[in-house]
């Protein structure tokens, strides 16, 4: 299995296809089998999908920022000897990816950001709330004070994959950063992602209170010349919504001249 060490952690990554370089990051709790799940391979792209910090197998020395992940990608990308690439992701992974665009322009040339969950400040306040509640519970292995959470009571059924966590010894051995991430901000105000001149493209869907689709709209209105677009819920209809990615992942390719 590939590894690189940096920035005081070690890295684990694969690889799909050949190509342009295309970063996929995973979300919060995740690891690279929900990218790998969810990209269905294109031609001429060579897509890199790593553990980010504290998933999978990837190690964690205890931080974790979005400038910390960000340096992760860029270290990786260092490694494989990619200069440029596009960088997308899911959730979390599509707030790394806006905050290295912001950060070293230079090096990004598009953005493809699924269910944003951050929209110019922390998480909502339920959200962090709930967030908050599940890494209390992971630290003691108590799944009954996540049920106790009334974030969690009032959104169990969107949310039951919550529940999940306390079978995974990852999210059990750092549990911390479920109360860390969803504090952080990837951008300090909408306005800054005006500076935003490449191909960007959005993917929002209903149903989703952690990922409020209202979100996908704001980042939408505030990037020049940005192609948004509506997917299934995940939770109602998985096929629909990977065949939905599977089609917006080719257009955003072209929109890139692949």
């Amino acid at each position: 299995m590939p590894y690189i060490n940096c920035n005081n952690v070690t890295i684990h990554y694969d690889e799909i296809g050949e190509g342009y370089p295309f970063f996929f990051l995973h979300g919060l709790g995740n690891d690279n089998k929900q990218t790998r799940e969810m990209y269905a391979p294109v031609e001429g792209v060579r897509c890199i999908i790593p553990d980010q910090r504290a998933h999978g197998l990837s190690s964690w020395d205890g931080n974790i920022s979005f400038e910390l992940m960000c340096r992760d990608v860029l270290a990786l990308a260092d490694h494989l000897g990619i200069k440029r690439f596009a960088i997308g992701g899911i959730s979390m992974g599509a707030a790394v990816s806006i905050f290295t665009r912001l950060h070293y322009p230079e090096k990004v040339t598009g953005l493809f950001l699924v269910r944003n969950a951050w929209a110019g400040e922390a998480m909502t306040d339920d959200n962090v709330r709930l967030f908050s509640a599940l890494s209390q519970a992971l630290g003691k292995n108590d799944i009954t004070m996540l049920d106790d959470c009334p974030q969690y009571r009032e959104h169990r059924k969107t949310s039951s994959g919550f529940r999940d966590f306390f079978k995974d010894p990852v999210a059990l051995r750092t549990y911390r950063k479920y109360d860390m991430v969803p504090r952080l901000k990837p951008f300090d105000s909408l306005r800054q992602l005006k500076e935003i001149k490449v191909p960007v493209m959005i993917l929002a869907n209903h149903q989703d209170f952690i990922h409020p689709f209202h979100y996908g709209e704001l980042i939408h209105e505030a990037i020049p010349g940005s192609v948004f677009h509506e997917t299934a819920c995940k939770r109602i209809n998985r096929e629909q919504y990977y065949r939905d990615l599977a089609v917006y992942l080719k257009e955003f390719f072209r929109l890139l001249g692949i």
